[in-house]
């Protein structure tokens, strides 16, 4: 089992604790508005989406937002958030899940004004990174708008998380500013890279 596929598994085994976690709240909600202040249009993709906690944020804001994750749990718990959500909210933007992985997205080409793809990709091995960007930037509009996050620091590999997973394995591949931009580049992604305390993230668009 690759990389990827091992961590969604941890994920699929100890799906409610990693709901729970999750849905204690949103990214997109903190943190957002620059990706949502870019866009062009109204449609998101939200790439490893998780039980969809960001997803909501974005449907709430009147946002059309298809939310895709390789875990099938997670999807299940998303959709019925959204509903709950949904029904708190006046006017909500739509919401759509797909399950599928991020290095091979089964979306059309030029589907998206927006990708955000929030601490998700360090899942998968530096060495395929470039391939989940380059289908990032395949399924933006041509002046569309990236948002992705990884964590920051050196080291690849596997790391058992006692706190939520029963020592379970997930893998994390983390990133300098400069490996960040470079693989960014390499998949056609221009844009601004930040750096904080534990994290690398980028809003870009496609060349």
């Amino acid at each position: 089992m690759d990389e990827a596929l091992r961590t969604s598994a941890t994920y699929e085994q100890n799906a409610d604790a990693y709901e729970e976690k999750y849905l204690g709240g949103s990214v997109a909600a903190d943190h957002g508005g620059p990706f949502v202040d870019e866009l062009d249009g109204d449609r998101v993709l939200d790439v490893g989406c998780g039980p969809g906690s960001d997803s909501a944020t974005f449907a709430d804001t009147g946002l059309d937002v298809t939310g895709l994750d390789v875990t099938q749990s997670f999807l299940v718990a998303a959709a019925d958030h959204l509903d709950e959500a949904g029904a708190a909210v006046s006017q909500p933007g739509s919401a759509a899940f797909a399950r599928g992985d991020m290095r091979s997205l089964p979306l059309d080409t030029d589907a998206f004004d927006g990708v955000w793809c929030c601490a998700a990709l360090h899942h998968v091995p530096k060495d395929e990174a470039g391939a989940a960007l380059a289908e990032f930037a395949r399924v933006l509009r041509d002046d569309g708008m990236l948002f992705c996050s990884v964590k920051r620091g050196a080291n690849a590999g596997f790391e058992p998380d006692d706190d939520h997973g029963d020592g379970d394995d997930r893998f994390f591949a983390y990133y300098s500013s400069e490996e960040f931009e470079d693989v960014l580049d390499d998949a056609g992604l221009d844009g601004n890279v930040r750096l904080d305390d534990r994290w690398v993230s980028a809003l870009a668009s496609p060349r």
